[in-house]
């Protein structure tokens, strides 16, 4: 049996596909032949919608492509099968969360826009959307990329607490049931029908609700879910967007519901280690057996997304920081604050030159009367005098700068007296001591004397 979702072959008694875990469609399901079966469709709905394709099916509905006559518009019809349409219960049930899901009106949510029934067949019209689903992205890319991950989940938070909000759980959350419209936005599909088909006597039959690969342990065990068994798929969806695998896998899908119940996942570090350990994190977290360990809302998951380029932003200024700090400066690295990592990378430069005098910015940082007094003394004593010189010489020269320009005219004329002086006494040196010299000759040899 050909897979609808990844076009996998399967046993023909397979009731999932063994790649992707969608549901297979059932022998049982197909009402007549595919052309006989759009015929009769499109006469039921006497004119309304006239059917175009089909689109898909699962073991729950089947989708055609369609086109609304009186709105002029393309649409999506989804028809439930015709062994659903026996269950009295599950029909009523089906209406009345359809029209909740009616309800829903958020733009990463389909969005209902008539829900009825022709002859016996009971369907509902959403919009249409053509673009890929993220089953089948993750299936041609592997995986995705960081950015397109942190997207994703941004879209799917935001819709998903919607929805909780409004009481309403999707309880089949899986990459097949989101879709990319024609902006590239993600749209949640097939709210309403999940939380429809809980509970009624189709569940009691051993008709699996959900689908394995992406079911919580307490859905998986039967009992009682809430808003918190959608975190836990989503946690599967995030796994698989960033290592291109579900966590669980195995033979058949008793297996797989048992790895869910008992088994902790592989660390998505180990299948894909270049993905940041942040993301590692919130994907564990959400995949927590005991729902109390979980995230609580999916409000909690998107702040946790939107706190991380706030992380890495300021992760890639500290470690700017400490680039520019393991290449110090004397006159722009004197902080008051010590620098450990400057002060390391110093003492790591000395032990490597030795004959090269080291200056921290710890051993020249100006201290108080206080802090001075409970520092400890330095080891080495030329560092010391060699950091007090540096910061004296610094002093002298702010306070140099710091001088008025009134008291520098002062200084420069005090300056300039000074050399006229030393100019004087030199000519006189020059000229007076040779003339005192020969008049004392002159009188010690009576060539001049006095009468």
């Amino acid at each position: 049996m050909k897979c609808p979702n990844c076009g996998s072959v399967n046993n023909d008694d397979a009731r999932f596909c063994f790649r992707c875990g969608q549901s297979l469609p059932e022998k049982t399901q197909a009402i007549q032949s595919d052309e006989h079966e759009q015929e009769w469709v499109s006469k039921a709905f006497g004119g309304k919608y006239q059917i175009i394709r089909e689109l898909g099916r699962g073991g729950m509905a089947i989708v055609y492509e369609a086109f609304d006559i009186m709105l002029d518009r393309k649409v999506a019809v989804k028809i439930l099968p015709k062994q659903f349409a026996f269950d009295e219960e599950f029909v009523k049930r089906f209406e009345k969360e359809a029209k909740i899901a009616a309800q829903l009106d958020h733009p990463n949510i389909v969005k209902i826009f008539d829900i009825g029934r022709q002859s016996e067949i009971h369907y509902f019209v959403m919009n249409y959307l053509p673009g890929d689903t993220l089953k089948r992205r993750i299936h041609e890319k592997g995986f995705l990329d960081l950015s397109e991950i942190k997207s994703t989940s941004l879209q799917m938070c935001k819709a998903l607490q919607y929805a909780h909000n409004k009481g309403i759980i999707h309880r089949d959350l899986k990459p097949s049931n989101i879709m990319y419209d024609h902006h590239g936005n993600i749209v949640l599909m097939d709210f309403g029908i999940a939380y429809a088909a809980f509970g009624t006597k189709i569940t009691s039959t051993g008709t699996q609700m959900g689908t394995p690969h992406y079911m919580s342990p307490e859905q998986a065990s039967g009992e009682k879910v809430d808003h918190r068994a959608d975190l836990y798929s989503l946690g599967i969806i995030l796994y698989e967007m960033a290592t291109g695998q579900v966590p669980f896998q195995a033979d058949s899908s008793l297996a797989v519901l048992h790895k869910q119940i008992y088994e902790k996942p592989q660390n998505p570090a180990e299948i894909k280690p270049d993905n940041p350990s942040w993301l590692t994190r919130i994907i564990l977290t959400c995949l927590e057996k005991d729902k109390e360990l979980r995230y609580q809302s999916a409000d909690e998951i998107l702040n946790e997304f939107e706190l991380t380029g706030v992380v890495q932003v300021k992760e890639e200024k500290q470690i700017e920081e400490s680039r520019i700090k393991d290449e110090p400066d004397v006159k722009d690295h004197i902080e008051p604050v010590v620098d450990k990592t400057v002060t390391s990378s110093k003492a790591d430069a000395n032990k490597t030159a030795p004959s090269v005098p080291s200056v921290t910015s710890e051993e020249i940082s100006p201290l108080s009367t206080e802090d001075a007094s409970n520092k400890p003394v330095a080891k080495d004593e030329k560092k010391e005098t060699y950091s007090k010189q540096a910061l004296k010489e610094i002093d002298e020269e702010k306070q140099k700068e710091a001088v008025p320009d009134d008291k520098k005219e002062v200084v420069e004329s005090k300056k300039a007296g000074n050399l006229a002086l030393k100019i004087i006494v030199g000519l006189a040196i020059i000229f007076i001591i040779p003339i005192a010299f020969v008049i004392v000759y002159a009188f010690a040899t009576g060539i001049l004397y006095f009468e």
